[in-house]
């Protein structure tokens, strides 16, 4: 399999986790004036597509991991008639096209005929086969190949020396392994630990919205000009200190966020052309890399002290630029969200590549600003340099993609201009300080002295609209309580008042009020309102009292009341941004806020044992995937070790083990166990009692039935749907005494029942029936009685069970059936589970003792009510006495046994003791356990892969069928 690069890595993870949306779609279009040859135009997208395998390679994934699949097919070029007063909503619906790149190579050319003369070629890639520098390429490629094409020829280009997947194969050979302390990957992220670490995780802007807890990638655009004598002055300043036109740019960006009100460590994200190597000039592909540019403004330096710290960190950023940004992201595991991008929400990149799309014989050739109405960061800011007939300095063009959940436009049209007003200051003085700059336009300021009440930041400097401050009142002040200070506007001798209010001016000019100063926390770079927190918390039914503490880089969270705690977590993501959902929830008898105990000495929710199989199955596939021991139920998967690779290899674990599709997003909305089972409709344990209860409810082959052991309970085979194909549905067969007395007259009983249910999941054959210990009897007893009802049973495998008339003591010993103890059933219950005890040591086993243990233990048996675990008993010691009277018929077909190696029942029981029972092979292997634990994880292991060798094979016989070889026959 060809691997993905780096680059195309990080964008399959973001297309997946938008499900396929257009935020990522890269489109050209160029609108062509004259006679056009529409033949030859379709020819020319043909060569340019055979040239470049990019252009034909599909991304499909293997267990969640993706590789690249090159494909022969060339797109069509479909001529659609459009008018001109329809064109713009045709490109938008056009390039708003979801890609499915599993199947679909990334590109799409459309030709809309305006009229014989007018025609706009629309070529529309992903970004996972393309970046900025491809459209040169791709367009000097379709003009040479059109050319050709016109004389009646092939295009007489050079091979191309190295295809895209050649340069993914020496990316992955070039970087090496980071456990190779040698590797340029491992040098490069050790760089980028050091630069980074206690980044920000969020960059705050004066946005008009809160930010949701869910982004929706709504875009849109705007364009503006820097005109030519700010150009030259920046150009000249960039010259004069040593540094590029770019550095000059990012630093008055930072500079501006700086004043208005996001910190002095500002990242902001570029993007590099990551075509270092000769030969990859002429390539289409996506080399690009993004860098996180770090811009320290603390201290308040002049703007030329600034431009030093710039060039130090770009140059450093610049000699490591290879390490892939998506695999900083998984080194550096920042808290991950649908809401936001990971370490970056800024972009800012000059543009270098050529311009200019020149001319075709006969045709005119002009592009089409075209947008996808989305946005991929918070604000993105595109800057290119215009050039005077004479190479003189003619301008900066500025193309900005906003979140329309974020900023309105207006809001976006201020932050340039802002820019635009601290770049001119800050080129003419590079002087001066940051903290002089002007951020408000002349008429603003005097606008806004004028009011009564001077929003002004920490260093008593107006701030404009949109940026909170301290409140401020001027004029005579009374009794000052010591937080009256001179007014720095006003004449002298003058004071204002401190409110110790913070507000910000919306731009209809009204003082929108955001809390006391000191009301609000920041952890691990982002603002924090507990009160908000708490306002969330009180909402839910059920608490009575909440309150919220901040700690180290984490929120703790104390609620008093009868609290459903998943259902709680549920409320709390979905009513506030990531940043503020508390790592720890505690429910406390009492609440004293004086004396709240430390989220350490108390046990908070994340290690809860899973409620349901379905959940405790999750549970084993997050500890698979992220290598861990076990996990609980509310363990964030991200804050364990999580990482946008592993994410793909989880989706694709749930997928097999519980047939059931989950998103990227999803996981992102929740990225916990219970939220995951939630999702997916597995959560709570309603249903986790019922007689038939879905282990895994997908799949296209007949579904096994596990019948349950004497426990009652289905939910030790959960861990079948972990291990056994995924194109088998896995029902689990339970007892109708789990809620409550359901007493029988005998087990013939219990299974027409248990027929009955079956035969409503999936009415007719062929059948697939398993079960462990009593479970085992059942299973057989529901085959050979679909068998007479001229049901086809295809697969009958049987757990270390053996016909009770084997037993000497139960065949002839009614007496030993009867005298079953509680404490037997209970001590059966626990070994099962893990749990043994030994009434020698351990002293006598009653209910109350039994229960304790059993909630130690880590599965979902754990969560079991005392009302079920009473039932449970009831149920066994109700169940035994019934053992003797249970008539086994005969089954027409193979049987497929395991049986325990560590036999502590009866070493008299032997695979022969079927053999009345069963008219064709019996094929046992021998698992190396005991009775008790034959499902166990590590057994299951082995079970599941002897029925998928059966099961792959065509081998189960059935009457009809043939005889599997191979196995232990008896």
């Amino acid at each position: 399999m060809i691997p993905l690069s780096f680059a195309q890595r990080r964008m399959w993870f973001l297309h997946r986790m938008e499900d396929g949306g257009a935020a990522y779609n890269v489109p050209l279009a160029l609108r062509l004036t004259g006679e056009l040859d529409v033949p030859a135009l379709r020819a020319a997208v043909r060569d340019v597509v055979d040239r470049h395998e990019s252009l034909r390679t599909i991304f499909p994934d293997r267990d969640g991991v993706p590789y690249q699949k090159i494909v022969t097919s060339v797109p069509d070029l479909p001529v659609i008639d459009v008018d001109e007063a329809r064109l713009d909503g045709d490109l938008r619906e056009i390039v708003r096209h979801r890609f499915d790149l599993t199947t679909e190579p990334a590109l799409r050319a459309r030709l809309l005929r305006l009229n014989g003369t007018e025609h706009v070629l629309v070529l529309l890639l992903h970004h996972i086969a393309s970046d900025g520098w491809s459209m040169v390429p791709l367009t000097n490629d379709l003009m040479t190949s059109y050319r050709a094409r016109l004389d009646g020829r092939a295009p007489g280009w050079a091979p191309l020396a190295i295809q895209y997947a050649d340069f993914a194969l020496w990316q992955h050979e070039l970087l090496g392994a980071e456990s190779d302390p040698d590797s340029l990957l491992n040098a490069q992220v050790t760089f980028w630990t050091g630069q980074l670490d206690g980044i920000p995780e969020q960059l705050t802007l004066p946005f008009d919205r809160p930010r949701p807890a869910i982004a929706s990638h709504r875009g849109d655009h705007l364009e503006a000009e820097l005109g030519a004598e700010l150009h030259r002055s920046l150009i000249d300043t960039a010259r004069s200190h040593g540094v590029s036109l770019f550095m000059v740019l990012q630093a008055g960006l930072a500079a501006l966020f700086h004043r208005l009100g996001a910190g002095t460590d500002i990242p902001i994200g570029s993007q590099v052309a990551g075509r270092t190597e000769d030969g990859l000039e002429d390539l289409i592909g996506f080399f690009g890399n993004t860098l996180l540019l770090r811009t320290d403004v603390s201290d308040d330096p002049t703007f030329a002290d600034l431009l030093d710290r710039v060039r130090r960190t770009d140059l450093a950023a610049f000699e490591h630029q290879d390490v892939p940004f998506d695999h900083l992201v998984e080194v550096l595991n920042p808290v991950r969200s649908s809401a936001y991008q990971p370490l970056v929400q800024v972009m800012m990149t000059l543009q270098n590549a050529p311009a200019g799309y020149g001319g075709l014989d006969g045709l005119r050739v002009s592009a089409v600003r075209v947008t996808t109405g989305t946005a991929k960061f918070d604000l993105s800011m595109s800057v290119s340099e215009r050039w005077g007939a004479n190479g003189e300095p003619a301008g900066l063009n500025v193309y900005a993609e906003f979140a329309v959940d974020l900023f309105d436009r207006a809001t976006v049209e201020s932050l340039m201009s802002r820019w635009a007003l601290m770049l001119g200051a800050a080129a003419g003085s590079p002087g001066r300080r940051v903290g002089s700059l002007p951020v408000l336009a002349e008429d603003e300021r005097e606008r806004m002295l004028r009011l009564p009440r001077r929003v002004l930041d920490e260093r008593l400097r107006l701030v404009p609209p949109g940026v909170p401050g301290e409140v401020y009142v001027v004029g005579p002040v009374g009794e000052d309580h010591g937080r009256s200070v001179a007014d720095p506007f006003g004449p002298p001798g003058s004071r204002m008042c401190r409110t110790g209010e913070i507000a910000r001016w919306t731009k209809d000019g009204e003082l929108e009020h955001l809390g006391q100063a000191g009301d609000h926390l920041l952890i691990r770079g982002f603002p924090i309102d507990p009160a908000r927190i708490e306002g969330v918390l009180s909402a839910y039914p059920g608490v009575d009292q909440a309150a919220v503490v901040a700690g180290e880089g984490s929120l703790t969270a104390y609620v008093t009341g009868r609290v459903d705690l998943p259902g709680l977590r549920h409320h709390l993501r979905d009513r506030l941004p990531d940043h503020m959902v508390p790592q720890n929830v505690i429910v406390l008898d009492r609440m004293d806020p004086a004396d709240l105990p430390a989220p350490e000495d108390v046990a908070s929710t994340a290690g809860r044992a899973p409620s349901t199989p379905r959940e405790q199955v999750v549970c084993e596939l997050f500890a698979e995937v992220l290598g861990l021991s076990a996990v609980g139920v509310d363990e964030d998967f991200f804050v364990l070790g999580g990482h946008s690779m592993l994410v793909a290899t989880l989706l694709s674990r749930v997928r097999a083990a519980l047939g059931t599709e989950l998103s990227i997003r999803d996981l992102f909305e929740d990225p916990t166990p219970a939220g995951v089972a939630a999702h997916l409709g597995l959560g709570g344990a309603d249903g986790a009692l019922d007689v038939l209860l879905p282990l895994r409810a997908g799949g296209t082959e007949p579904t096994l039935f596990c019948l349950h052991p004497l426990l009652g309970l289905s939910w030790v085979y959960s861990g079948l749907a972990r291990k056994l194909r995924a194109d088998s549905p896995i029902y689990g067969v339970q007892a109708r005494g789990l809620r409550g007395a359901a007493p029988v007259d005998g087990l013939e009983e219990m299974v027409a029942d248990y027929l009955t249910e079956i035969r409503k999941a999936q009415p007719e054959g062929p059948y697939r029936l398993l079960g462990w210990s009593l479970g085992g009897a059942l299973a057989h007893g529901v085959a050979t009685r679909l068998q007479a009802e001229g049901q086809e049973v295809e697969l009958l495998v049987v757990l270390d069970t053996y016909p009770f008339a084997a037993f000497p003591e139960i065949a002839d010993q009614t007496d030993v059936v009867n005298a079953v103890r509680e404490a037997d059933i209970l001590a059966a219950f626990l070994d099962f589970v893990g749990v043994p005890h030994d009434p020698a040591t351990d002293g006598p086993l009653d209910f109350s003792r039994a229960v304790d243990l059993l909630g130690s233990e880590g599965s979902a048996l754990a969560s079991l009510s005392r009302e079920t675990v009473a039932a449970i008993v009831e149920l066994g010691k109700n169940t035994v006495p019934l053992l003797p009277r249970f008539e086994l018929q005969q089954f027409r077909g193979d049987l497929l046994l395991f049986t325990a190696a560590l036999n502590d029942i009866d070493d008299r029981l032997t695979p022969d003791s079927w053999r009345p029972y069963v008219t064709g092979r019996i094929e046992n292997h021998q698992i190396n356990a005991s009775h008790h634990h034959m499902l166990r994880p590590e057994h299951v292991t082995e079970i599941c892969a002897k029925i998928d060798e059966r099961l792959r094979g065509q081998g189960v016989r059935c009457g009809r069928g043939p005889v599997v070889p191979g196995g232990d026959s008896r």
